[in-house]
């Protein structure tokens, strides 16, 4: 536990370190940072941003990738002031992400697209380390990317996994860094906006008095609540059966 919470301490300490030193270079004008539309594979459109006149943060590039959200034109500016700063950007979409809806297996197209984005950038003319972005739900797909790039696919296969990692995600090449920007645990943290406590959906005030977190027999307090063992047992095994249901 302790050299896990070492690695995210040291993780976390690096990319405020890399962000606090792009905060002091200076930005230079969209007209000097040119974008070409690429596409990486089928379904998986990407813009790749690069300095007109490359300097030394040229040859780092850094990739953007989310398991639903558009990278190409909603959520852009923040991988892409790095291009503003020199740095070589790649802002992809995902093969999923045009719907908006995304499978329990979709995650594995998803990891063969981040793939493709490494692949591409560590072929391009020039740039000698990649770096993955991972942004809200980018960060779960980003991490997991690495994690089986580094360890192989048997660190994602077991009993204790929904779906195993598949044969497809072998040899996936690593990239070099991992930044993870106010990063979600992934499509599982969904489970965190549900109530057990609410009987109809569709009206909120209906509510059962034994999984109300907000009912002080069940230790709410507004001073400071505390719940017992035996309700945080109810109360979960509630929402996790509210889960599989929604």
């Amino acid at each position: 536990m302790k050299k896990r919470m070492r690695l995210i301490l040291c993780t976390t300490m690096a990319a405020v370190l890399f962000f606090t030193s792009c905060a002091h270079m200076p930005v230079s004008s969209g007209e000097t940072v040119s974008s070409d539309f690429i596409s990486l594979a089928k379904g998986v459109p990407g813009i790749l941003y690069r300095p007109a006149v490359p300097g030394e943060n040229a040859r780092i590039a850094v990739v953007a990738m989310h398991n639903r959200a558009d990278f190409l034109q909603d959520w852009k500016e923040g991988p892409q002031s790095l291009a503003d700063r020199g740095f070589t950007v790649l802002c992809a979409n995902t093969s999923t992400s045009k719907s908006g809806f995304v499978a329990d297996d979709d995650i594995d197209k998803m990891l063969l697209n981040v793939k493709a984005a490494v692949t591409y950038l560590k072929s391009y003319p020039g740039i000698e380390k990649v770096i993955l972005w991972g942004y809200s739900g980018g960060g779960a797909l980003m991490s997991a990317y690495q994690k089986i790039a580094e360890n192989g696919v048997e660190v994602a296969r077991g009993e204790n996994k929904i779906i195993d990692c598949p044969d497809s995600l072998k040899d996936l090449p690593p990239a070099d860094g991992l930044l993870l920007i106010d990063a979600t645990i992934g499509e599982s943290m969904t489970a965190f906006h549900l109530d057990p406590a609410v009987i109809q959906e569709d009206n909120g005030i209906r509510r059962d008095p034994d999984l109300d977190m907000y009912n002080p027999a069940n230790g709410y307090d507004p001073e400071g609540s505390s719940y017992s063992e035996e309700f945080r047992t109810r109360f979960f095994n509630a929402r996790r059966q509210d889960w599989k249901i929604w």
